[in-house]
């Protein structure tokens, strides 16, 4: 896969899996290509079955992996489900965590996408995406100060990124 010989790479991954179907990391893995070569439907079936099996210490990634998946449907229902039992499971997944802000968000419903991506601030690193995330709650919250401490982040941690040139314009 590394060496984009993506033919290879899948006859490998089925092998992995037909010579120990209890393979847990091999279906999540499997699942993580099969999302990267855009057969999200499949992939989901791949990380549903790592899930099933109960000796697999993973299984919180592998639903962070089918929620980032189904996302790029998007299917932001069943994207939001799995993002809930990941947490469930493993309470600190900080990819989780923002998608969570970012979904509750888009459904207008500010002060728990608040506590998410506060939440993800305690555990992980601040980037483009989270701090613009940030920004567009605090703004719906109407607190300018907060907008303007992120937005200040933002534009001196990644001011060449696309968020930090929508923040330059008002586009949030």
């Amino acid at each position: 896969q590394t060496l984009k010989q993506m033919e290879q790479a899948e006859y490998h991954f089925k092998q992995a899996i037909s010579r120990q179907v209890n393979y847990s990391s091999a279906h999540n893995n499997y699942g993580v290509f099969l999302c990267q070569q855009g057969q999200i439907t499949e992939a989901e079936q791949q990380f549903l079955t790592a899930i099933k099996n109960p000796l697999y210490n993973s299984a919180a990634q592998a639903y962070e992996n089918a929620g980032l998946c189904v996302g790029l449907i998007p299917d932001t229902t069943l994207a939001e489900s799995y993002f809930r039992k990941a947490l469930q499971l493993q309470p600190h997944l900080a990819k989780s965590l923002v998608n969570m802000a970012e979904l509750r968000f888009l459904d207008i419903d500010y002060e728990p996408a608040l506590s998410y991506i506060k939440r993800y601030q305690e555990i992980a690193q601040w980037t483009p995406k989270s701090l613009f995330i940030a920004i567009k709650i605090a703004n719906r919250l109407n607190d300018p100060n907060a907008v303007a401490s992120y937005a200040l982040l933002l534009k001196a941690k990644f001011p060449d990124s696309d968020e930090a040139l929508a923040v330059k314009k008002g586009q949030y």
